[in-house]
């Protein structure tokens, strides 16, 4: 599971951050098929970790587009009081 604590600043950080998300899913998979429990039990483990792992990165896409639209916003006003 991925945890932000930052803003993306960089255009190839997104990149970095997907093969981030891919190794993060396979250590996270090992430790899933690790635990005894039945193979449903760990498919649903898998399947949550993937899920609040988009929620996450939604998330994150959401606040980039705030950041993004109050610039464009801070922008407007300051040409306006000139």
């Amino acid at each position: 599971m991925k945890v932000f604590t930052d803003r993306q600043s960089e255009t190839g950080q997104g990149a970095q951050t997907m093969i981030k998300n891919a190794n993060s899913y396979s250590s996270m998979d090992q430790r899933i098929e690790s635990i005894q429990v039945s193979k449903s039990d760990r498919q649903i483990a898998k399947e949550h970790m993937r899920d609040a792992d988009s929620v996450a990165d939604l998330i994150c896409r959401a606040a980039k587009k705030l950041r993004s639209a109050e610039g464009l916003l801070s922008r407007l006003f300051v040409h306006r009081t000139q």
